[in-house]
Parts: C-alpha cells; structure tokens; sequence
C-alpha cells in the first residue's frame, strides 16, 4: 500500500494534461518568476541562494562604513495543530496542492509565493523598503527565496521593519499562508544602535538574533575554518535520537571505504567539494544571467573575468573557496 499514489489512480486524459500544462507552463514562468526565486525551475539551483545567502551577512557583519545600519529577517512559516479534547495533537505544514505527485504543483506554488516577491520590489520601488548593496557596482538584494524558506535583507529602520511587517500581513490574507512574526528572526549589523534595535524590534514584534543560524541546511555565517561545515555531517551519523552531539567511534576516512572493506560507504567529501565547487565555477562562468553572477561580478571581478578573478580584500567564505 506504501507505494500506491493518488495520482496512480487518475484517467489517461487526466495523466496527459497533467504532464502537458507543466511542459506548457515552464518556459513562462522563467520569464514571470524573478531571479530571487531559485528553486523548481530550469537553469536555477540551490546553492545560488547559499552563497548569496553567505555575502550578505558577511557585507552587514564587516563593513567598516558606521553609517551601515542592515537588518536581515528570516521568516518562519507556521505548521498548525489540531485541538483534540482540548489538547494539541497532530503536526501540519501549510502546503499547496492539486493532488499528490502532480507536476503542476510546484509551478502553482511559485506562482503564490511570487506574490510576495512583487510586494517587496514593489516597496522597494516606491523607497519605503531599501536593499543592501555589497558593492557599487552589485544588484540591489532585498529578498532571496528558496521555495517558502525566505530571508529579507533591508537597511535598518523603524519605517522599513513596519513596511516588512504591511507586506507580511497583506501576504497572509491574499495567500492565506501563515507567518509568525513572533518567530521571525532579525539580525543588525554591527553599527546598529541599541536604541535603533528596540524601536524595530518593538514596531515589529520579531525577535532579535546574533546571527541566522542555518538558511538551507547550511550557516548563513561561517568563519575561516572549513571544519564548522565538514562537522555538519559527521555530528548528523552521530547524533543520539534526540538530536544531541554523540560520540564519533570511526575515523571519516574509515567510514568512507566501500562496505566490502569495512566502511559505510560515504563519498570522500573533499572529492565531493571539489567537484561541486567546479559545477558553481562553470555556472558563474556561462550564466551572466543570473543574481549571482551580478553580485560577485560587482564585488570581487567588475573589470576582469571570472576566470582572471583575484581573492580579493576579506571574501566571504563562498568566494574563498571558488
């Protein structure tokens, strides 16, 4: 019964527009979906938005300029329970949806969460919400999304953490999709005053955070040291069931051998890095398209070439490793 689908059960006629509409659709929505969007469509992958999601923070926590006052916000999406006898039970996480393995899901829900994006560039616009710039020549970024996993970047004031928050409730009602503000997290850059911290967080009802934690799985701030990242999965296989550190019984490398010889049979990660991060260089090089692209460009290689970037002064931990 496991591997019975609702979608199995649907006539032909119904299996065939369900694939056609979506083949229909695609090509559309690279031209009405904006670039901040990253996930569901061709030519668009994930770990855009990580290294963007790295630079930002980076620019806010290392800019010398005092007049840098940033804010990030990353928004929490609320799961629901149900009352039972007067208890809460069950867990539910707002979704979209026709029926279950549907290929036209996923572009009907780019198309709900796209609204959201038109309010903030729409506010952007009109001046009442200001992006942040790493750079003179880079884009403007005020929001990055991967799917509903959103973060908002935005100069730091009273007016703009209110407009966030207009945005936030006129999305609520048009999509019908919950957010908690009580649970979404603000990060200053470091020039920010206290005072100017309490009015924001005030006006807002967000709380305040030193840092974003993990945004996609991975630290939104990572330092000098590769071993905050590598640790992620080691800590992962040997965590207890209650998500507590364990103890690491069997050297990396042992685990990474193939089963015949004694190992679980994990991928080496630095051949794994290498090969990712090779995959990001070819990306940046032959898609100048993108919003990646235009903020590293602006940053670290306005003049030159990808190819003939230098290091530059104090890189984020993305560029580093490109």
């Amino acid at each position: 019964m496991s591997e019975i689908r609702p979608i199995s059960l649907c006539n032909m006629v119904a299996n065939i527009f369900g694939k056609v509409l979506p083949n229909r659709l695609r090509p559309v929505l690279m031209l009405i979906i904006s670039e901040t969007q990253s996930a569901f469509l061709p030519c668009r992958i994930i770990s855009d938005n990580i290294l963007i999601a790295h630079e930002v923070p980076h620019y806010m926590n290392h800019s010398k300029n005092v007049r840098n006052n940033s804010m990030a916000i990353k928004l929490d999406m609320i799961p629901y329970n149900f009352l039972i006898n007067g208890a809460p039970r069950g867990y539910l996480r707002p979704a979209w949806g026709i029926r279950q393995g549907d290929l036209l899901l996923p572009y009907l829900f780019l198309l709900c969460v796209d609204t959201l994006t038109c309010m903030l560039r729409a506010a952007e616009e009109r001046g009442a919400l200001s992006g942040i710039r790493i750079s003179r020549e880079s884009p403007s970024i005020s929001h990055i999304l991967f799917a509903d996993d959103t973060m908002i970047f935005s100069k730091a004031g009273v007016t703009e953490g209110e407009e966030v928050t207009r945005i936030l409730r006129e999305y609520e009602l048009a999509s019908g999709q919950m957010i908690n503000i009580n649970k979404c997290s603000v990060s200053f850059s470091p020039h920010t005053s206290t005072q100017l911290r309490g009015e924001i967080l005030s006006s807002s009802g967000m709380r305040e955070v030193r840092d974003q934690g993990k945004y996609l799985g991975l630290p939104s701030q990572i330092g000098h040291s590769k071993k905050e990242v590598f640790s992620l999965m080691a800590n992962f296989f040997s965590a207890n069931s209650e998500g507590e550190k364990g103890v690491h019984r069997k050297a990396w490398d042992s685990l990474c051998k193939d089963k015949n010889e004694g190992g679980l049979g994990f991928k080496d990660l630095e051949c794994m890095n290498l090969a990712l991060l090779a995959k990001q260089g070819w990306r940046i090089v032959t898609n100048e398209a993108s919003l990646l692209f235009k903020l590293v460009k602006g940053r670290y290689f306005k003049r030159s070439s990808f190819l003939h970037a230098k290091l530059g002064a104090n890189p984020a931990f993305g560029w580093r490793s490109c």
